[in-house]
């Protein structure tokens, strides 16, 4: 690919090209802006993602949590093991499953998740306040089709498809 001034930025000529580009910058930004607005709580983005999940079903198992991440067991358990450290949530053996663990939200863990959860959305009605809410639900639209195409192509290309939370 061609390259722009001094070569710091890619020079794109085609509208597919400049679709990743813009998504490619989009989401640095996204991830940015992100990371600075939790390092108030205390919490990495991946360990709010694992909150929000853990949230949502409760007295999930730790490798469908892993599953749900798209993490692999070893890196589960560890995110697991740092969450528990900061009294975030809580790992029990699986009483139908004596091989695995049960993972939930401490109290602790909720009132962050709370906390962190009011930033995020005071933050994204930040990011999104120059469009209209007719813009918002369009771009949703059209990011859920792009998600569909990847997968399609994913499968097209018969590569191994991560579990969709």
């Amino acid at each position: 690919m061609a390259t722009g001034a001094k070569g710091l930025a890619p020079r794109v000529s085609n509208v597919e090209g400049m679709l990743e580009v813009q998504l490619v910058r989009a989401l640095r930004w996204q991830r940015e802006v992100f990371t600075w607005v939790l390092a108030d709580s205390g919490l990495e983005p991946c360990e709010y993602h694992a909150l929000i999940h853990l949230d949502a079903r409760e007295g999930v198992r730790q490798n469908e949590l892993g599953m749900l991440l798209v993490r692999s067991k070893v890196a589960t358990s560890r995110l697991l093991a740092a969450l528990e450290r900061k009294g975030l949530v809580e790992r029990r053996d699986d009483r139908e499953d004596t091989r695995s663990k049960r993972v939930r939200l401490t109290r602790k863990g909720q009132e962050l998740l709370k906390r962190a959860r009011r930033a995020q959305e005071a933050t994204s009605a930040l990011v999104a306040r120059g469009m209209t809410k007719a813009e918002r639900a369009a771009l949703v639209r059209l990011l859920d089709k792009l998600r569909a195409g990847y997968r399609a192509a994913a499968e097209m290309l018969k590569m191994p498809l991560p579990e969709e939370p």
